[in-house]
């Protein structure tokens, strides 16, 4: 058990050096982009709800009543470092070229081929926090023969960045077939994003930017490897911006 949480902390500690001091969401310097300032509000907040969605990390099969998967998980999401709406974001200097955000995910089965889920993320060395919850069915649990379809509905909420009131829903429909120890699986879905700036320090303070309600499409690939009690998983999300993900988890 030890060297399983060993593991879990090497999982979770990749993403520490993604991001340096200093790199707090503050939208402190949007005033520079003058009459571009709401184009680059809407690219912001597409880049961020693609990376602050509830990603699946699981196959379609159901956990089960007694099932549960308690594990930590990275989510790397491919950025631009270098367009103005990331470098103004951060205090006007340039970014990580991808923004790391672990995470703690916990998964619990219930009747009805239901399987229940939250996370929480706090990107180290920056301000950006995050709450969501999932709920899965899999109409169809599969077999030896049939593969596993579920539908999932998720939640989440930005927490930490006083200037953003940030929230993503997403729905997707999943499919997976195990073979052994390995379990493909595959998704297509939205992600929609409600993103609103308040609160803007200086010199932004006096810049009016306009809510954003944005609708995106995304497909993703993982593959699920399970040893005993110990699983990992990997999934890419692929979208306008791609994220890579992984997942380290014990449970039933």
């Amino acid at each position: 058990m030890k060297k399983i949480v060993f593991m879990m902390l090497m999982v979770w500690g990749i993403s520490v050096p993604a991001w340096g001091g200093g790199n707090d969401v503050k939208l402190k310097y949007f005033s520079k982009l003058e009459d571009k300032a709401q184009e680059a509000f809407k690219d912001l907040s597409r880049d961020l709800g693609l990376g602050l969605n509830l990603i699946p990390l699981a196959p379609a099969e159901p956990l089960g009543l007694k099932g549960i998967d308690i594990g930590i998980e990275v989510s790397l999401l491919d950025i631009d470092q270098k367009v103005p709406y990331w470098v103004y974001a951060v205090n006007d200097q340039e970014p990580p070229s991808y923004l790391a955000i672990p995470k703690l995910h916990v998964q619990k089965g219930l009747p009805f081929r239901l399987d229940l889920g939250a996370i929480y993320a706090g990107v180290p060395t920056s301000n950006i926090q995050l709450i969501g919850a999932e709920l899965k069915w899999a109409f169809i649990k599969g077999s030896v023969t049939m593969p596993a379809l579920a539908l999932r509905g998720s939640y989440t909420k930005l927490l930490g960045v006083k200037q953003l009131n940030f929230q993503t829903q997403g729905l997707d429909l999943s499919i997976s077939k195990g073979f052994l120890v390995l379990t493909p699986y595959g998704g297509i879905g939205g992600v929609f994003i409600q993103s609103e700036a308040k609160e803007l320090p200086p010199p932004s303070d006096l810049l009016s930017l306009d809510k954003e309600n944005i609708s995106l499409f995304k497909w993703y690939l993982g593959l699920r490897l399970s040893l005993a009690l110990v699983k990992l998983t990997a999934e890419v999300d692929f979208a306008e911006i791609n994220s890579y993900n992984l997942k380290l988890s014990v449970g039933l």
